[in-house]
């Protein structure tokens, strides 16, 4: 065994193993429980469930329990009624910290039209409210029930102020006539990290009455950090001359709409910002593209030079063309508002896998300054937020019991690899571990947090 992998076992076994485990699974699986309500309702705080692979009902969860699945791919929680979210983390304590991680949430039937025209009005497949405490969202894959059909937005996050969402995919659903396209994702009065995510709005179909396309993250009085991240707008939708309209399109929409809010946009490996193509048909409707980033009200955003940010394509006509339309710019903003770019190489952490079971290795992947040494830190739980001299972005690992994993220069193209090992012992099963890179070179920074758990 490497010393790398001693240390990975150290610290599990170090961590602390007196929080309950209860498993929830199929019926004739043997576990705890055949569905997540029940489990939440009787596991004391600090417990952690886990789900064996199978499909369970909605859940609300107000508590500190953590919810760890097998993996989109074998595990569903699905809304059972309609205007219901298929999770809904509420109403968390200040203090308190938990982790819903690694299932596919299936949106069920909504009686409105989500979009960003009306914002905040249908239910979403995810949903975080009102919590003081931290949530961290990790590997999960929003769907819909409705296709077509009226749905709400993947996820919206309101009045929490310290939401991490990784490794998950949230994209708005596509709709044309009456019923609009969605959001990807709505923030309102809260703080999100956004990291090795990607989110898009919904597309206008394309049939007799073509909508515009959504926008992929909408902002209102928030502040978001956007790492290793794509975050698309929805294309327009065009029509042949069906149902009496005559050839017509429409455009596409930003990728980020933010009113009153702070972003920075740190770049990383994937990290894109696009908005959505206007629609092309055989007449001449025509419209410059869009901004990939639009801010209003006194928006603030920091937008590293690694970032990309891409406006939308302007409209096309194979028989009239559409002659001095523009490309959508990078951004754009109102009087009040304020994009500030700079060439900072900001850290970055990410793994293929989020969980992983007992034995398995973990490969760390680790971004930044080309020639810059990373410091590779974790703790088996996370801490308060917390700003320290000199250094760019918040230290969020516990202090009391953070431990060095490992340090790397890294290469030309600003990367490294860590790769570790965890201890083969199953009554391991539901500790996690939250990592931070501390980067020292021309800029001094530490990056957004990751995380990995076994499962």
């Amino acid at each position: 065994m490497n010393v790398l992998a001693s240390t990975i076992c150290t610290l599990f076994l170090a961590a602390p193993l007196g929080a309950q485990v209860l498993t929830v699974g199929p019926p004739g699986t043997g576990a705890d429980f055949t569905d997540i309500q029940p489990a939440i309702d009787a596991a004391p705080g600090g417990a952690t469930l886990i789900l064996l692979p199978g499909s369970y009902a909605h859940f609300v969860l107000d508590k500190a329990v953590d919810v760890l699945g097998p993996g989109p791919e074998l595990a569903t929680v699905a809304a059972t009624a309609a205007d219901t979210s298929a999770v809904s983390v509420r109403d968390l304590a200040a203090g308190a910290t938990v982790v819903v991680a690694g299932f596919t949430a299936v949106g069920g039937a909504s009686t409105c039209e989500a979009s960003f025209f009306t914002t905040g009005m249908c239910v979403p497949f995810i949903e975080v409210d009102g919590c003081l405490g931290r949530v961290v969202l990790q590997e999960l894959v929003a769907e819909s029930t409705q296709t077509p059909g009226p749905s709400g937005p993947p996820m919206r996050v309101t009045d929490s102020q310290d939401v991490h969402v990784y490794a998950c995919q949230l994209e708005g659903e596509g709709h044309s006539g009456s019923t609009y396209p969605t959001v990807g994702l709505e923030v309102e009065s809260s703080g999100l990290r956004l990291v090795d995510s990607s989110v898009r709005g919904g597309s206008g179909i394309h049939d007799a009455a073509p909508n515009t396309g959504d926008v992929g993250l909408l902002l209102s009085a928030s502040s978001l950090e956007l790492v290793r991240s794509s975050v698309l707008g929805g294309d327009g939708g065009s029509s042949s001359a069906l149902g009496g309209f005559s050839g017509s399109a429409a455009p596409g929409l930003a990728a980020i709409f933010a009113e009153a809010s702070t972003l920075r946009l740190l770049g990383g490996p994937g990290s894109l910002i696009q908005a959505g193509a206007n629609a092309c048909w055989s007449t001449g409707h025509c419209w410059d593209g869009s901004p990939a980033l639009m801010l209003v009200a006194g928006s603030h955003a920091t937008w590293t030079s690694a970032q990309a940010l891409q406006g939308g394509e302007p409209s096309c006509s194979s028989s009239f063309g559409c002659p001095g339309f523009l490309a959508g710019p990078p951004f754009a903003s109102d009087a009040s508002s304020l994009v500030v770019e700079n060439a900072t190489s900001y850290p970055s952490l990410g793994s293929q896998a989020a969980g992983v079971a007992p034995g398995d290795p973990i490969q760390i992947d680790i971004d930044g300054e080309p020639g810059a040494l990373v410091t590779l830190y974790w703790s088996p739980q996370l801490g308060p937020s917390l700003s320290l001299p000199g250094i760019d972005g918040e230290v969020v690992l516990d202090l009391g019991s953070v431990s060095q994993l490992g340090a790397h220069v890294l290469d030309p193209a600003g990367a490294a690899v860590q790769q570790v090992s965890t201890p083969p012992i199953p009554a391991l099963v539901g500790l996690t571990a939250h990592l931070q890179g501390l980067q020292l070179g021309s800029h001094v920074g530490v990056s957004t947090p990751w995380l990995v758990f076994l499962r």
